[in-house]
């Protein structure tokens, strides 16, 4: 009987000890390293600013001049959803299969952020 008094207890502190964590939010910092943007076969290389991530929200990437791009919705390890933003003009310009985009993205810069420069052939 002492024993189920005491286990009684412990399904109130677990909740309470849950309910005292942070919510789960996307944690944004500075990126070093570089952006390939590509739309239709025409790409250029901008600087890359910004690197945000979530578990809801999955990957996103910024450049220095705006571009935004991410990938969410996550199955069997294949991103499902991507977005591109131009965030100067706070427009979405696409939304979708990340195969059907007009656009491609490539980032280096790190071992988190597409590898090294070095090893792209179009960051030199």
């Amino acid at each position: 009987m002492k024993v189920l008094q005491w286990l009684l207890p412990a399904p109130a502190l677990a909740g309470l000890a849950i309910s005292l964590l942070p919510p789960v939010q996307a944690g944004c910092g500075p990126a070093e390293g570089l952006m390939q943007i590509c739309y239709k076969g025409r790409c250029e290389v901008q600087k890359l600013a910004r690197q945000c991530s979530s578990v809801v929200a999955g990957n996103h990437f910024e450049s220095e001049l705006g571009w935004q791009y991410g990938y969410s919705e996550y199955i069997g390890g294949y991103a499902t959803q991507m977005v591109v933003r131009f965030t100067p003009h706070n427009k979405v310009l696409y939304q979708g299969d990340p195969d059907g985009s007009p656009y491609k993205f490539d980032i280096c810069g790190g071992r988190f952020t597409g590898g090294p420069c070095s090893e792209k052939s179009w960051a030199k």
